[in-house]
């Protein structure tokens, strides 16, 4: 990722003297990724509450990175996580993205609360939404907080990436029953969204009514970029219909499975 690659430079500027301190701390805190539960509870924990609100005052990007061996701590990890975000400043943070694999079961109804709570602090300044590739009946309600928190928020979105991001065996999510409504519930914000990256399985019979509704509404949309999977068959069959929906596309970037 560019953001942990220019992250070694900004961790740098702290370090040079006093007077860099406080200007390279904005930078340091520009874009954070936490990958467990011992980071996001010393980030939480370390620091004084008016210094830890000056830092969380400096985040205008935040990932959560969940590795398979930290599931188990998902209960733990959820409440951190909400509370951290439940700190930011309202209106700020730009990017935002959870991954954590196949977003499923249990771990839906872990993290789900998560991206809801975000999506309430920052609608309208939020540009780069991240969501994994979700695979479980249980989305599939417009009960579900999830889909009621992307459906009411306001939200100017730039990028949408519904992906398996880290995880490769996302990108053979084909034998499963991926999400039917994630971009039904994104159609109100899809005036604004300029790039999309999603699963080849929205181009299956099953699930293109989804995927064509989006991009009705998607009137500036000029990039795409799809993880083909396992089964490059589903997308060379809804390719051309595809094509004929977006007009004004610019760029496609097609990513096979490896």
């Amino acid at each position: 990722m560019t953001w942990e690659i220019s992250s070694l430079a900004r961790r740098s500027i702290p370090l040079v003297c006093r007077k860099w301190y406080t200007v390279g701390l904005e930078f340091l805190y520009e874009h954070i990724i936490l990958r467990n539960t011992s980071q996001t509870s010393q980030l939480l924990e370390t620091s004084d509450p008016l210094t830890l609100g000056r830092h969380l005052g400096c985040i205008r990007g935040l990932e959560f990175v969940i590795q398979a061996e930290e599931i188990e701590e998902a209960e733990a990890f959820k409440e951190l996580a909400c509370r951290l975000v439940s700190m930011l400043p309202a209106g700020k943070l730009r990017r935002f993205a959870i991954d954590c694999g196949e977003f499923h079961g249990h771990r839906a109804k872990i993290f789900g609360p998560i991206v809801a709570e975000t999506l309430q602090k920052s609608p309208e300044t939020l540009e780069f939404l991240h969501l994994p590739c979700m695979g479980h009946p249980d989305l599939s309600s417009t009960e579900d907080p999830l889909y009621r928190a992307v459906s009411a928020s306001t939200l100017q979105l730039r990028t949408i990436s519904i992906t398996g991001g880290n995880w490769n065996s996302c990108r053979e999510i084909t034998e499963m029953s991926i999400d039917r409504i994630i971009l039904t519930a994104m159609k109100k914000s899809a005036g604004s969204v300029r790039t999309l990256l999603i699963n080849c399985n929205y181009f299956s019979t099953d699930y293109d009514k989804q995927l064509y509704d989006f991009l009705a509404s998607a009137i500036q949309l000029d990039t795409v970029h799809v993880v083909a999977g396992s089964k490059t068959g589903v997308l060379a069959h809804g390719l051309d219909k595809f094509l004929k929906e977006v007009p004004v596309l610019r760029h496609l970037l097609i990513t096979p499975s490896s």
